[in-house]
């Protein structure tokens, strides 16, 4: 059976997990490879697509500002927090493809990477079948 400590800890490692892989990628970005490097600018520097460049950034960030919320909404104990969540995971996972560029991540943020999505589905999954954990988005206040 599942505690209340111990699915904010798991809901914590998921989140923090995903800020270090963000984090990771800044840092160890500057040891890949120049052609690597070089690619990874010219992205950056790319004007053709700027509107579909523009409209996934903006459907990235609402998702971002969506997975956000639900996360303190799980945290604490929100109703809406669980659909938000699911929503907006399943969001970003189907529209992550509209996005044909190659992805070019160092290991160690890819490794992370890796983790934060394990975690998360982890949370996904407690939510809405752990009965322990499930039980506190349905009853009014908060848990001891």
């Amino acid at each position: 059976m599942m505690t209340v400590k111990q699915f904010r800890l798991f809901l914590t490692l998921s989140w923090v997990l995903l800020v270090a892989t963000i984090i990771m990628f800044i840092w160890t970005e500057q040891y890949l490879p120049p052609p690597l490097q070089e690619y990874l600018n010219q992205q950056l520097e790319d004007q053709a697509g700027i509107m579909e460049s523009f409209l996934l950034m903006t459907i990235a960030v609402i998702l971002g500002l969506a997975i956000i919320i639900s996360y303190v909404g799980l945290y604490f104990w929100k109703n809406w927090a669980r659909p938000l969540f699911l929503i907006s995971l399943v969001a970003g996972y189907l529209l992550s493809p509209l996005d044909t560029a190659p992805v070019v991540m160092p290991a160690w943020s890819y490794y992370l990477g890796d983790l934060a999505t394990l975690f998360t589905g982890m949370v996904l999954a407690i939510i809405y079948y752990n009965e322990n954990i499930r039980q506190h988005f349905t009853t009014i206040g908060l848990p001891a």
